[in-house]
């Protein structure tokens, strides 16, 4: 058995061939639209009765549940609140000290970072001057340069410029 190469030719001709022209934006979105609405349809007439009844029928319900049951725990709400006042004060009170105390956290991260920042930025220039320098300083026993302490570390912290100056 031989099969053909060609393709069958459709039933029924193209109702809308393609424009050789190039659209404009506005007809593009409508027939984009068109097209869309079109699906939609198509997607719906192939449904069965019963599920479209059921949906309509959930909608409805949702409309008519949705609202009644926020205005019932509405009106409990407010009902537990105005009865257990203190509890209701205290939940409050400690869900604003949590916080409070996440911002206080994150202020000192902030700062810290920003020490950290200085820091690192006062060693890169120590550096610096230290490679412009001709003579530098080492450690007695040690092929390996002495970086002076800034002033003010955590290390030290009343050591002052004089005391990180080589004897000469």
């Amino acid at each position: 058995m031989r099969r053909s190469s060609f393709r069958k030719k459709p039933p029924f001709p193209n109702p809308n061939p393609p424009d050789p022209l190039p659209k404009s934006e506005s007809s593009r979105t409508r027939n984009a639209s068109a097209d869309r609405l079109d699906r939609i349809i198509n997607r719906v007439g192939r449904m069965n009765i019963f599920a479209i009844g059921s949906f309509v029928l959930l909608f409805a319900m949702g409309l008519w549940a949705v609202p009644h049951l926020l205005s019932e725990f509405g009106r409990h709400g407010v009902a537990v609140i105005a009865r257990y006042k203190w509890v209701a004060l205290g939940i409050v009170g400690v869900f604003l000290g949590l916080v409070v105390w996440i911002i206080f956290l994150r202020y000192l991260l902030a700062r810290k970072a920003i020490e950290t920042q200085a820091d690192v930025e006062k060693y890169r220039l120590q550096l610096e001057l230290m490679g412009n320098q001709q003579h530098r300083p080492q450690i007695a026993g040690s092929g390996a340069p002495q970086l002076p302490q800034p002033r003010g570390t955590l290390s030290d912290p009343t050591q002052t410029d004089e005391d990180n100056r080589p004897a000469h």
